[in-house]
């Protein structure tokens, strides 16, 4: 086990975990699972709302226990898992059919409750209330939850009766364990409006970030990356005012990892918004990659994961 964290609770690893190891349950998004006889033989446990309709059940991951698995399902699982190994080193975006492994100490259905509790979320941004479907299971968002987004006592919170939650992201493994003594003094999971804003623009980060050549993801360094990414978004989004157009946000995502841009401590920038009146701001990416043209690089301060 490498000795790479975050904070105190999430450690990268030098391998995946074996299917059989010290871990009792998997955590399965079906949509991820390829097509083979034993699909439909799955079995476990929905991780399900209180009150889902059970039309939408196909929505939702599902939770198996692995003592109580079929040798044959686990065989194919072990497969699964090797090929998504393998597929994720060529597109680290991939939907995948193991969301994580898990380690409780509590029954399956007791676990799959917990982790369906936290499947909808009251937006903290709407101004009525809006109920949403939070896909936290998927490791692609869950690892940015766990990293960077969420503070310790919320991912404590978020994990419940889960000692250990094992999952992969750009390739790589990592665990996020979950201590007692956090549990005793948590504060709730759910997300503040800035952290929900953060969480919104996920899928986004990861494809700026697969998409931008030579950045270094190993060892948690995608989280520096993130982060940053996400800072110029939130600063064209507050500041400059720009429509929510995913393709100008994640062209300007991918800028800004390369050239190494910190937009909000551009002193051009800063003077366009001390003077309205003064020159347009730049309304979407062409027009600020045409302003940038003109105007002194301002660099990223360098950063590291906390």
């Amino acid at each position: 086990m490498s000795d790479q964290t975050i904070g105190t609770h999430l450690v990268s690893l030098d391998a995946p975990p074996a299917l059989t190891g010290s871990h009792r349950f998997l955590l399965i998004d079906k949509a991820g699972l390829p097509f083979h006889p034993l699909k439909d033989h799955l079995g476990g446990v929905p991780c399900a709302p209180a009150g889902w309709p059970d039309a939408r059940q196909d929505l939702l991951p599902v939770l198996l226990e692995v003592d109580a698995c079929d040798p044959a399902v686990l065989e194919w699982l072990s497969d699964v898992v090797m090929a998504q190994c393998q597929l994720q080193l060529a597109d680290p975006l991939i939907t995948v059919a193991l969301c994580a492994f898990l380690s409780a100490d509590v029954p399956v259905a007791e676990l799959a409750a917990h982790i369906g509790s936290r499947l909808v979320i009251i937006d903290p941004l709407s101004p009525d209330n809006t109920r949403a479907f939070w896909r936290l299971y998927d490791p692609r968002v869950f690892a940015h939850l766990a990293a960077w987004v969420l503070r310790p006592e919320q991912c404590a919170a978020l994990a419940g009766p889960v000692q250990a939650w094992t999952f992969a992201h750009f390739g790589q493994w990592y665990t996020l364990s979950s201590p007692q003594e956090v549990l005793r003094n948590q504060t709730g999971h759910w997300p503040d409006a800035a952290q929900w804003q953060h969480a919104q623009r996920i899928a986004l980060i990861n494809q700026a970030i697969a998409e931008t050549p030579g950045l270094v993801t190993r060892d948690l360094a995608w989280v520096a990356h993130a982060r940053h990414a996400s800072a110029a978004m939130d600063f064209v989004q507050t500041q400059l005012h720009w429509a929510a157009v995913p393709e100008d946000h994640i062209a300007l995502a991918r800028h800004v990892l390369q050239q190494g841009l910190a937009l909000a401590d551009h002193p051009g920038l800063s003077r366009l918004l001390e003077h309205p009146a003064g020159p347009p701001l730049p309304a979407d990416f062409a027009a600020l990659l045409q302003w940038l043209a003109h105007e002194p690089v301002a660099p990223a301060p360098s950063s590291r994961p906390q």
